[in-house]
């Protein structure tokens, strides 16, 4: 008879599966994807239910799947427990990415509040630059003049200098006061090439400035001068001749400048006119070597006047407002750079010894004139005088020997020897001198 009774083996082994799950479940649990360890227990377990399937449908027609039934519910319950390890896993990686993205956005946040910006922009692309000269200052000075200027400016600040243009102005920037500042800043001024003195005169004369170099302080005397009382021009140049008197350099160019717009009103010297007196005091100054400018402007100084006081009729302007004489500085300046100094009369030649008889006339050591313009230096150890233009040019051509600004070389040997040659201007109450007869 086939024993139907259920056998110790068949329910120890049925249930042996789902003892080891249990031990299996009391180990530490690894998080992360099932490893090859939790496949190999599932694989086993499925195993173990289909044997159990396949003995107990051999010893019944019913078979029983309690054993089956017990494993499908661990594997299940396996399965539920992984899922969840792995979604917990997940949903912290999760967590953490979206917590660092908020950080950053955070941060980017700070930066965009600190820059005051809603979004920041790129840099913009960098310009292309040239590289050019520096461009040449308004107004600059003029290179300096061949020899050194020793300049006064004899300046009207009488009480007609307060009316309005065109009859006479002081203040604004058209007035006598701009008039002279822009005047200084023409020349190059230094110790060996130009400074300027300022006087100013009304009822009596004053001097602004002593002999000075610094612009600075030139402007700021002329900045001084108040328009006020009568006009004495005779008192300006008095001023100005004991300026050169006091202080005036050897072998500079002596330049005064008279700016008016009226003629002498007071001071009139004894047994002398007003204008007689003015003549007179810039006479004395032209005697000392000084060549004098004598510009007018308005309705009240006359040209006539003007021509008397200066050196000659080419340094006289008559102008009907003080603007117009403005134009002409550059002029000047020219004019100014292109003189030379006064040289000193040449000595007395020595009178000869008496011979007994003449003797026969000597032949001429002098060269033969120049084919050009220029003078050329003569052989006798006293060159005779010679009109002041004549005596112009032979200097003005020496000076082109010593080269040109700013190497110019005023004490070039060739200079020197040169200006050695040029005749010495005449004196004009010194009638010329006659020879000595035997």
């Amino acid at each position: 008879m086939l024993d139907r009774t259920p056998k110790a083996h068949s329910f120890e082994h049925d249930h042996e599966p789902l003892a080891l799950h249990q031990q299996k479940a009391a180990l530490p649990k690894t998080k992360g994807a099932p490893t090859n360890g939790t496949l190999l227990l599932l694989k086993s377990l499925a195993a173990f239910c289909m044997l159990g399937n396949v003995t107990a449908q051999g010893a019944s027609a019913t078979p029983t799947c309690g054993c089956s039934e017990g494993i499908s519910e661990a594997i299940s319950a396996l399965r539920v427990e992984l899922g969840m390890e792995l979604r917990v896993e997940f949903q912290a990686k999760y967590d953490a990415h979206q917590a660092l993205i908020d950080s950053i956005a955070h941060e980017v946040q700070d930066v965009r509040e600190c820059s005051a910006c809603v979004s920041p922009s790129p840099p913009p692309p960098k310009p292309l630059t040239l590289t050019l000269p520096p461009p040449k200052p308004p107004n600059a000075p003029k290179p300096p003049c061949a020899t050194p200027i020793d300049f006064v400016l004899v300046l009207d600040e009488s009480g007609s200098m307060k009316k309005p243009l065109p009859e006479g102005s002081m203040e604004g920037p058209g007035g006598l006061k701009a008039f002279a500042k822009q005047l200084v800043n023409q020349y190059f001024l230094g110790v060996d090439t130009a400074r300027f003195s300022v006087v100013s005169f009304a009822a009596n004369a004053t001097i602004r400035v002593p002999w000075s170099y610094n612009a600075a302080d030139i402007n700021a005397g002329i900045d001084g001068m108040s328009a006020d009382g009568k006009t004495s021009i005779s008192d300006g140049f008095e001023a100005a001749q004991q300026l050169f008197a006091d202080d005036g350099r050897v072998g500079a160019t002596k330049v005064v400048l008279l700016v008016s717009d009226g003629e002498q009103t007071v001071d009139a010297a004894p047994g002398k006119t007003l204008l007689e007196t003015a003549v007179d005091a810039a006479a004395l100054v032209k005697g000392d070597g000084a060549t004098v400018f004598a510009w007018g402007f308005g309705d009240k100084v006359s040209s006539a006047t003007l021509e008397q006081i200066a050196t000659d009729s080419s340094k006289v302007i008559l102008a009907q407002e003080l603007a117009e004489l403005t134009g002409t500085l550059v002029q000047l300046e020219a004019a100014i750079c292109n003189e030379s100094p006064a040289l000193p009369p040449p000595p007395l030649a020595p009178s000869p010894s008496p011979s007994p008889s003449p003797g026969p006339p000597q032949p001429s050591l002098s060269p033969p004139p120049p084919s050009d313009s220029r003078v050329r230096p003569t052989t006798t150890s006293e060159p005779p005088c010679a009109d002041p233009e004549t005596v112009w040019i032979c200097h003005s051509n020496c000076h082109d020997l010593g080269g040109h600004w700013p190497n110019f070389n005023l004490n070039h040997p060739a200079v020197l020897e040169c200006k050695l040659g040029c005749k010495s201007v005449c004196l004009p109450p010194m009638p010329p001198t006659s020879p000595v007869t035997a």
